[in-house]
C-alpha cells in the first residue's frame, strides 16, 4: 500500500489490489464473454473479440449456469458448433467473477493435460483479468491443477479414480462424458458419478456441466438427455414462409450424381440446398447467419422443473460446416457401418442405433429363387465381379451380379485347386 499526501482512497491501491475487492460484474456468462474474451490466432479460425451472435445457440446453454433453478446443464452435441470454447468461457467466467473449486474432466488424463496445455492455458495467460488473478508461485499453477485468487481449479481424467477423489468441489464440468470408462473404476463407482460425489458439500450452489457427442441410445449423454427434466431443440425460422422448424437432415437435398462421375462430390457440395418441409423453399449457406440470429431453444419435454435441463444440436447448424459438406460425407459414409455411426454422431449428434430384423425360417425360403446356378438375371444387372482368394494349395472364387441400387445376386461359388480351370471359370 502507498501513502501520500492528496491520495484518494482508490489510489491508495495498486491496480492488481483494487482488482480484488472489486465487485464482480453482473453478467451473464455470455455478456462477459462478448466484453472480455479474446480468441487467439492458435487454437481458433476465427482470431479476434468473441461474438455469440456468431453461434447464438450457445447463448443459452452458457447463461443456464446463471439460472437459479438449473443445476445441472446436458449438452448433447455434434462437432464443430463451439462446445469446447462454451467450456472455456464459463472457465474464464467462475476464475473472474465466481470463484469457487471446479473441476474439469476428461475421458483420460492424457486428454485432460492436452487440453490445459494447447488451450486452457493459452486462454488464461492471454486474458488480462484471468492472468492477474493467478497465484504467482509456479508450484501452485500446473498442468491439472491451478490456483486462482479465491479458487483452484483441478483438471482430471476419467479412468483415474485417485485424480477424481477426495475434493470438494462446486462447479463440474465433464467434456466428452461419452468416452468415459463404461464400467466402475476397480471397487469405486462410475466416473461421472464419482466425479459428481464431490459437489455434495455446495448443496445449494452447485453447478454441473456435462457435453459430449453420442454414442448408442444407451450411451452416458442420451441417457442424461433422457433423465433432464426439460429438453431443448433449437428452432429456426425458414427464410421464406417464416414457419420455425428444427433442422432435420432429410431435408438436405443433394443432385443426381453417377458413380462414375469425378465431379460427383464436388458437384453435391456446390450444388446441395436444405428444403422448407412447408413451402418447399430452397435454403442455402447464404441464409444460415440470419436464421441462427432469429432461432430459439423450444422445449421438446414438459415437465414443470428446470433444475436439469438438455440441449440437442446437429452439424445443420454450424456456421462452420455447408449443407453440402454433410451430404458428402454421409456419401462417403453411407456403405460403412462403421463410418455412418460417425457420420450419425459427430455430424448429426444424435445416438447411433443399428438396426436389425429377426427372420424365420420361412420368411428367408420365400426370398429364395429358383435361378439355376451360373445363369444372371435378365434384369436389373449392370455388370458383373469375380473375386478370388489365393491360398497355397487351392482357389476360392465368387461371381455376383451387380444393379443401379448396389443390390447384388450370386451367380456362382466355389473352390478350385487348378490356376487354368479358375481361368476358364
Amino acid at each position: 500500500m502507498r501513502h501520500g499526501a492528496g491520495l484518494s482512497f482508490e489510489e491508495e491501491f495498486l491496480p492488481e489490489e483494487r482488482l480484488e475487492w472489486e465487485p464482480p460484474e453482473r453478467l451473464t456468462i455470455s455478456q462477459y464473454s462478448d466484453r472480455h474474451r479474446v480468441l487467439d490466432s492458435a487454437s481458433s479460425a476465427e482470431p479476434g473479440p468473441w461474438r455469440t451472435d456468431r453461434t447464438p445457440y450457445l447463448r443459452a446453454i452458457m447463461d443456464a449456469f446463471n439460472d437459479p433453478e438449473v443445476e445441472t446443464a446436458v449438452f448433447q452435441s455434434c462437432t464443430q458448433v463451439g462446445k469446447s470454447e462454451t467450456v472455456l468461457n464459463i472457465l474464464a467466467y467462475i476464475i473472474d467473477q465466481r470463484p469457487g473449486p471446479t473441476m474439469l474432466v476428461y475421458p483420460t488424463v492424457e486428454t485432460a493435460e492436452d487440453f490445459s496445455r494447447t488451450r486452457l492455458q493459452p486462454m488464461v495467460k492471454g486474458h488480462k483479468r484471468l492472468r492477474k488473478k493467478m497465484l504467482g508461485d509456479r508450484h501452485l499453477f500446473t498442468t491439472l491443477r491451478m490456483q486462482f485468487s479465491g479458487m483452484d481449479l483441478f483438471l482430471s481424467g476419467a479412468n483415474s479414480a485417485a485424480s477424481l477423489a477426495s475434493k470438494p468441489i462446486e462447479y463440474l464440468l465433464m467434456d466428452e462424458v461419452g468416452k468415459f470408462a463404461s464400467q466402475g473404476l476397480g471397487d469405486e463407482a462410475d466416473p461421472v458419478s464419482l466425479a459428481m460425489e464431490r459437489t455434495k458439500t455446495f448443496t445449494h450452489s452447485r453447478k454441473i456441466f456435462m457435453v459430449s457427442t453420442p454414442t448408442t441410445a444407451a450411451g452416458r449423454i442420451t441417457r442424461e438427455i433422457d433423465d433432464c427434466d426439460a429438453v431443448y431443440d433449437y428452432h429456426v425460422p425458414c427464410p421464406h414462409c417464416g414457419v420455425f422448424q428444427v433442422l432435420r437432415f432429410q431435408q438436405v437435398k443433394w443432385p443426381e450424381v453417377e458413380k462414375e462421375d469425378p465431379e460427383r462430390y464436388r458437384r453435391v457440395e456446390e450444388e446441395t440446398c436444405y428444403e422448407c418441409p412447408h413451402c418447399k423453399g430452397k435454403v442455402t449457406d447464404v441464409h444460415k447467419a440470419w436464421m441462427l440470429l432469429k432461432g430459439e431453444w423450444r422445449e421438446e419435454k414438459l415437465s414443470g422443473r428446470r433444475k436439469k435441463i438438455g440441449f440437442r444440436l446437429s452439424s445443420l447448424y454450424s456456421p462452420w460446416v455447408k449443407f453440402g459438406q454433410m451430404a458428402v460425407m454421409f456419401l462417403r459414409s453411407k456403405a460403412y457401418p462403421e463410418k455412418l455411426q460417425n457420420f450419425v454422431n459427430s455430424w448429426l449428434g444424435e445416438p447411433w442405433e443399428a438396426k436389425t430384423h429377426d427372420r424365420k425360417e420361412s420368411a428367408i425360403l420365400v426370398l429364395k429363387e429358383n435361378r439355376p446356378r451360373g445363369l444372371v438375371p435378365s434384369e436389373g444387372v449392370l455388370g458383373i465381379t469375380a473375386g478370388i482368394d489365393t491360398q497355397d494349395d487351392c482357389f476360392y472364387y465368387v461371381i455376383r451380379a451387380w444393379g443401379k441400387f448396389d443390390e447384388s445376386w450370386l451367380i456362382r461359388e466355389g473352390k478350385i485347386e487348378d490356376y487354368d480351370a479358375l481361368l476358364e471359370i
